[in-house]
């Protein structure tokens, strides 16, 4: 890892101190500079820190060798979202007002349609990687993961790919959705199913607890 990957590594308890330390200090001193401060920190400073990174390195998708001693805008990246994992609050007090969270969606860069309904515990893990079609339904515990990391030889290969949900499409419950799925729209894909590095034509109806996630080494 390159020295500014060390320091990308760094961001994640830097922003729960700014972003806790301005809270506590704004209920403290009821200052409500700080507790603005708190607000900036907590939604604003991350996606600034990534639109910056995405200006200057963006993340480049298909396959490189993530422990190669060279900077990787994918981990450096990961590390600027890493508190929306830890912390999932944030994120979920920005469901409470509709289209809120698909806007939030945005501003990392994925593109989102109109009336994207999120259920409080959807968890997408790269923000910026995501298309995501008018109308789509999302349902309870459902993962959108547009990466994956495996062995090869002596390597770490990272796969990344962005993910595409048609128009109208309903995902069930507990499904995870992988790097390089692209499911047309008007389809329905069942409860607990497991996606990836595949493209369904529109109107496809995906059974439950179908595995169909791909060997992403296919595509090397």
């Amino acid at each position: 890892m390159t020295l500014v990957g060390r320091l990308f590594a760094l961001f994640p308890p830097l922003w729960a101190v700014l972003t806790f330390g301005s809270l506590g200090w704004a209920l403290w001193d009821r200052n409500g500079w700080f507790a603005l401060g708190a607000f900036g920190s907590a939604y604003l400073l991350p996606v600034a820190s990534f639109r910056l990174l995405s200006a200057i390195r963006p993340i480049p998708t298909g396959f490189t060798a993530i422990d190669e001693p060279k900077f990787s805008p994918w981990w450096a990246a990961h590390n600027l979202q890493l508190g929306y994992d830890v912390f999932p609050f944030f994120e979920n007090a920005i469901r409470l007002v509709p289209g809120l969270y698909s806007a939030w969606l945005r501003l990392w860069g994925s593109r989102i349609g109109a009336g994207v309904y999120w259920t409080q515990s959807v968890r997408v893990m790269d923000r910026s990687l995501v298309d995501i079609d008018a109308g789509a339904i999302f349902g309870h515990q459902i993962d959108l993961i547009a990466h994956a990391i495996f062995p090869r030889q002596k390597q770490l290969l990272l796969y990344v790919e962005r993910i595409h949900v048609g128009a109208g499409t309903l995902i069930g419950a507990y499904s995870t959705l992988g790097p390089g799925l692209d499911i047309g729209e008007r389809s329905l894909v069942g409860n607990n199913c497991k996606l990836g590095v595949k493209v369904y034509p529109p109107g496809t109806r995906v059974q439950a607890n179908t595995y169909e996630a791909g060997d992403w080494r296919e595509r090397l």
